[in-house]
């Protein structure tokens, strides 16, 4: 459990993400690197923090930087910083800035709850990435009321959160808004982020007139939506492997839904099936034309019958399926 670092290492070692180290102990002739008692690999004198493997990082007083990856592994549970540091504070384990206006990394090994403070404005690119274990984020009143030229938070920021089931964003937040676990502008118009941990049938608001196309994509506990009557447009559903059920509203201009499916207004092509959708599959005799890869990863269909009109389908990924049942033509 211990990665001993001899004098004559001048670079930093490569180490996987998913190696078991307890500390770091380096030679202290080693002209580059340097060690403390918990185990943290820093430059010489002790400035920068280059990796850390233990369970606890401590950040002394005399850190002025840390490299990108220094909290690479998921055996990092916790941060903490020294009251005297002069760029950085922790809390709960989290590291900011030292005023607090910025996240910037919590521990991949971390679970649970994550407590976003009401004086943090920013959260960084990389605050979360790989921190699978999450369940729940509770965002601050402050957040992206600041003066920042970059987003307060990125849209792509939680997507290693495969746990969140709930994101709770304070009431007097004058930007962001929640509700149900799902996270929306102030207005509701736009779904800002959707929890990947979370479970069952979502319902979208009728407020929503903006989305992002992936915000759905990789959301294992989806298992059916229901879109809101103002969206216009196909979602990603990539990687939602229980998705049953998807119903368009019918006030959608362009399209239509039916037992997990979605096609064009007037029925003519097949656009889209649940990737979760299970048994038999039978599509309506209006359908004409099956867009390719329609049926990609619906790995549940055991049986797929089509009409006479359609010339071409593809049916790549469809494990379960045992019978095509095709028109006479």
């Amino acid at each position: 459990n211990v990665s001993h670092i001899g004098k004559r290492i001048v670079g930093k070692p490569p180490y996987p993400e998913n190696a078991v180290f307890a500390k770091f102990i380096v030679d202290q002739n080693n002209p580059y690197f340097s060690s403390d008692s918990s185990g943290v690999l820093f430059n010489k004198d002790k400035t920068k923090i280059i990796l850390a493997w233990g369970e606890t990082c401590a950040v002394s007083s005399s850190v002025l930087s840390i490299d990108p990856n220094a909290f690479v592994s998921e055996n990092v549970q916790s941060i903490w910083v020294d009251s005297r540091n002069t760029e950085f504070s922790s809390e709960n384990g989290v590291l900011y800035a030292k005023d607090k206006s910025v996240m910037y990394r919590c521990p991949k090994g971390k679970s649970g709850a994550v407590m976003i403070p009401d004086e943090v404005l920013a959260v960084s690119a990389s605050a979360l990435k790989g921190c699978s274990k999450v369940e729940k984020l509770c965002i601050g009143e402050k957040l992206d009321s600041g003066d920042v030229e970059e987003p307060a938070i990125y849209e792509y920021t939680l997507d290693d959160c495969t746990s969140l089931k709930e994101i709770v964003v304070a009431s007097g937040n004058s930007v962001y808004t929640s509700e149900d676990g799902v996270m929306y502008n102030k207005e509701k118009t736009n779904i800002y982020m959707y929890p990947k941990g979370k479970q069952g049938f979502y319902t979208m608001p009728n407020t929503i007139t903006a989305i992002r196309t992936e915000v759905f994509v990789n959301c294992k506990g989806l298992t059916g939506i229901s879109v809101g009557n103002q969206v216009n447009k196909i979602l990603d559903f990539t990687g939602c492997e229980n998705l049953e059920d998807v119903q368009m509203s019918e006030s959608c201009k362009s399209y239509s839904s039916q037992d997990g499916m979605i096609f064009n207004k007037e029925k003519t092509k097949l656009l889209f099936c649940a990737p979760g959708k299970k048994g038999a599959c039978t599509v309506p005799d209006t359908v004409e034309e099956v867009k390719l890869n329609c049926f990609k990863d619906c790995k549940k269909i055991t049986s797929l019958s089509l009409n006479t009109k359609v010339l071409d389908i593809g049916l790549q990924q469809c494990d379960s399926l045992e019978t095509l049942e095709l028109g006479k033509n």
